[in-house]
């Protein structure tokens, strides 16, 4: 599981963050391509719920059995991990 901080300051209060990142190494990677991010970006989906946000994890994860996800709240708090 990834150990770095995330800059979430895009999230609004209520809302959440799903982080996947390599199962293997915890390198975050894009959400559209699968691939590591560049430049030590992070890259997120924001979810307006935490229901929505496990869907969206879940949705991810059926793309690879490579990846694990991370949910945050608003807050930056971590919430919960997803693996399938």
């Amino acid at each position: 599981m990834m150990n770095e901080s995330l800059d979430l300051g895009s999230l609004r209060t209520g809302q959440f963050a799903v982080v996947i990142d390599e199962i293997s190494t915890g390198i975050v990677l894009n959400t559209d391509t699968l691939e590591r991010c560049r430049d030590g970006k992070s890259d997120f989906v924001v979810a307006q719920s935490y229901e929505a946000a496990v869907e969206i994890a879940k949705s991810l994860l059926a793309r690879s059995s490579d990846i694990e996800a991370m949910i945050f709240n608003s807050d930056g708090d971590y919430v919960k991990h997803v693996r399938l």
